[in-house]
Protein backbone atom coordinates (compact mmCIF):
# COMPACT_ATOMS: atom_id res chain seq x y z
CA UNK A 1 0.00 0.00 0.00
CA UNK A 2 1.40 3.39 -1.03
CA UNK A 3 1.19 6.06 1.67
CA UNK A 4 2.46 8.76 -0.72
CA UNK A 5 0.34 11.10 -2.77
CA UNK A 6 -3.24 9.85 -3.16
CA UNK A 7 -3.08 9.75 -6.98
CA UNK A 8 0.13 7.67 -6.98
CA UNK A 9 -1.84 4.58 -6.01
CA UNK A 10 -2.49 2.24 -9.00
CA UNK A 11 -6.24 2.05 -8.42
CA UNK A 12 -6.54 5.80 -7.94
CA UNK A 13 -4.44 6.49 -11.05
CA UNK A 14 -6.64 4.16 -13.10
CA UNK A 15 -9.76 5.89 -11.78
CA UNK A 16 -8.37 9.32 -12.69
CA UNK A 17 -7.00 8.43 -16.10
CA UNK A 18 -9.98 6.38 -17.22
CA UNK A 19 -12.40 9.21 -16.51
CA UNK A 20 -13.73 10.92 -19.62
CA UNK A 21 -15.15 13.68 -17.39
CA UNK A 22 -11.66 14.39 -15.99
CA UNK A 23 -10.13 14.55 -19.48
CA UNK A 24 -12.84 17.00 -20.52
CA UNK A 25 -12.23 19.10 -17.40
CA UNK A 26 -8.51 19.28 -18.22
CA UNK A 27 -9.35 20.32 -21.79
CA UNK A 28 -11.77 22.96 -20.50
CA UNK A 29 -9.10 24.40 -18.20
CA UNK A 30 -6.51 24.54 -21.00
CA UNK A 31 -9.01 26.16 -23.36
CA UNK A 32 -10.04 28.71 -20.76
CA UNK A 33 -6.41 29.78 -20.27
CA UNK A 34 -6.42 30.82 -23.94
CA UNK A 35 -9.53 33.03 -23.76
CA UNK A 36 -9.50 36.82 -24.21
CA UNK A 37 -8.16 38.39 -21.02
CA UNK A 38 -10.38 41.48 -21.20
CA UNK A 39 -13.57 39.41 -21.53
CA UNK A 40 -12.86 36.48 -19.20
CA UNK A 41 -10.32 37.49 -16.52
CA UNK A 42 -12.13 35.74 -13.65
CA UNK A 43 -12.61 32.53 -15.62
CA UNK A 44 -8.93 32.53 -16.60
CA UNK A 45 -7.93 33.04 -12.98
CA UNK A 46 -10.17 30.13 -11.97
CA UNK A 47 -8.57 27.95 -14.66
CA UNK A 48 -5.08 28.92 -13.42
CA UNK A 49 -6.13 27.92 -9.90
CA UNK A 50 -7.14 24.50 -11.26
CA UNK A 51 -3.61 24.18 -12.67
CA UNK A 52 -2.21 25.12 -9.26
CA UNK A 53 -4.30 22.43 -7.59
CA UNK A 54 -4.29 19.66 -10.20
CA UNK A 55 -1.47 20.32 -12.70
CA UNK A 56 0.76 17.59 -11.36
CA UNK A 57 2.32 14.49 -12.88
CA UNK A 58 0.06 11.50 -12.44
CA UNK A 59 -2.95 13.68 -11.78
CA UNK A 60 -3.33 15.95 -14.82
CA UNK A 61 -4.67 14.24 -17.94
CA UNK A 62 -2.03 14.42 -20.67
CA UNK A 63 -2.06 13.15 -24.24
CA UNK A 64 0.98 10.96 -23.70
CA UNK A 65 1.57 7.97 -21.49
CA UNK A 66 5.33 8.49 -21.80
CA UNK A 67 6.39 10.03 -18.49
CA UNK A 68 8.93 12.46 -19.95
CA UNK A 69 6.52 13.71 -22.63
CA UNK A 70 3.76 14.03 -20.02
CA UNK A 71 6.07 16.10 -17.79
CA UNK A 72 6.82 18.36 -20.75
CA UNK A 73 3.08 18.80 -21.37
CA UNK A 74 2.53 19.74 -17.73
CA UNK A 75 5.45 22.20 -17.84
CA UNK A 76 3.85 23.85 -20.88
CA UNK A 77 0.50 23.96 -19.07
CA UNK A 78 2.02 25.58 -15.96
CA UNK A 79 3.83 28.09 -18.17
CA UNK A 80 0.59 28.90 -20.03
CA UNK A 81 -1.25 29.33 -16.72
CA UNK A 82 1.51 31.64 -15.47
CA UNK A 83 1.47 33.79 -18.62
CA UNK A 84 -2.32 33.98 -18.60
CA UNK A 85 -2.46 34.85 -14.92
CA UNK A 86 0.20 37.53 -15.43
CA UNK A 87 -1.97 39.05 -18.15
CA UNK A 88 -5.01 38.91 -15.85
CA UNK A 89 -3.10 40.73 -13.11
CA UNK A 90 -1.99 43.36 -15.65
CA UNK A 91 -5.61 43.73 -16.73
CA UNK A 92 -6.76 44.43 -13.17
CA UNK A 93 -3.75 46.69 -12.44
CA UNK A 94 -4.57 48.69 -15.56
CA UNK A 95 -8.15 49.13 -14.36
CA UNK A 96 -6.77 50.41 -11.06
CA UNK A 97 -4.56 52.94 -12.86
CA UNK A 98 -7.60 54.20 -14.73
CA UNK A 99 -9.62 54.35 -11.54
CA UNK A 100 -7.33 54.81 -8.48
CA UNK A 101 -10.31 54.56 -6.14
CA UNK A 102 -10.32 50.81 -6.82
CA UNK A 103 -7.13 50.41 -4.78
CA UNK A 104 -8.92 51.96 -1.81
CA UNK A 105 -11.26 48.97 -1.79
CA UNK A 106 -9.77 46.17 0.33
CA UNK A 107 -11.29 43.46 -1.86
CA UNK A 108 -9.65 44.88 -4.98
CA UNK A 109 -6.24 45.10 -3.32
CA UNK A 110 -6.79 41.57 -2.01
CA UNK A 111 -7.55 40.42 -5.57
CA UNK A 112 -4.28 41.86 -6.88
CA UNK A 113 -2.31 40.43 -3.95
CA UNK A 114 -3.90 36.99 -4.37
CA UNK A 115 -3.13 36.89 -8.07
CA UNK A 116 0.49 37.77 -7.31
CA UNK A 117 0.61 34.93 -4.76
CA UNK A 118 -0.89 32.55 -7.33
CA UNK A 119 1.74 33.63 -9.86
CA UNK A 120 4.46 32.83 -7.31
CA UNK A 121 3.05 29.34 -6.82
CA UNK A 122 3.05 28.73 -10.57
CA UNK A 123 6.61 30.09 -10.81
CA UNK A 124 7.73 27.65 -8.14
CA UNK A 125 6.17 24.79 -10.13
CA UNK A 126 8.00 25.64 -13.35
CA UNK A 127 10.74 23.06 -13.90
CA UNK A 128 13.46 25.61 -14.65
CA UNK A 129 12.50 28.03 -11.90
CA UNK A 130 14.74 28.59 -8.87
CA UNK A 131 11.71 29.95 -6.98
CA UNK A 132 10.55 28.13 -3.89
CA UNK A 133 6.96 27.44 -3.00
CA UNK A 134 5.46 30.24 -0.89
CA UNK A 135 4.90 29.30 2.75
CA UNK A 136 1.29 30.46 2.79
CA UNK A 137 -1.63 30.03 0.41
CA UNK A 138 -2.81 33.00 -1.66
CA UNK A 139 -4.35 35.54 0.72
CA UNK A 140 -7.88 35.04 -0.60
CA UNK A 141 -7.63 31.22 -0.35
CA UNK A 142 -7.36 30.98 3.45
CA UNK A 143 -10.74 29.33 3.90
CA UNK A 144 -10.01 26.81 1.16
CA UNK A 145 -6.42 25.79 1.85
Amino acid sequence: MNAGLPWENEQAAAWIHNSDAWRKTCQLVEGTLRLAIDKYPHQIRAAASMVIMFGRPGLWSTLSEDEEVALDEIDKLVSLAHRSLSAVRSHFASKAKQNPDLLQRPEYKNLLDSILDEQKILESRMSDSPATLPQQPPCSWQNFW
